[in-house]
């Protein structure tokens, strides 16, 4: 199984990396999507990949955006 999550990891980092996101931001949400797979929330998953990838591709979110807290 920890064979399996890493190569699902790595090609995740991989999707993401390709449509500009930096590597450690996609680590990140790569780890959130296997966790959701891991306690069955499916359609918060790897079913999700997809859509972040679009919203890379189409400029909807800023691949190498860092949070600010305002207050």
């Amino acid at each position: 199984m920890e064979q399996e999550r890493l190569h699902m990891r790595r090609f995740m980092v991989d999707c993401l990396k390709a449509v500009g996101a930096v590597e450690a931001h996609a680590r990140q949400l790569a780890d959130v999507l296997i966790e959701g797979d891991v306690r069955g929330h499916y359609s918060h998953g790897l079913n999700r990949l997809d859509m972040y990838v679009r919203d890379c591709e189409k400029k909807v979110v800023n691949t190498d955006g860092v949070p600010k807290i305002l207050k």
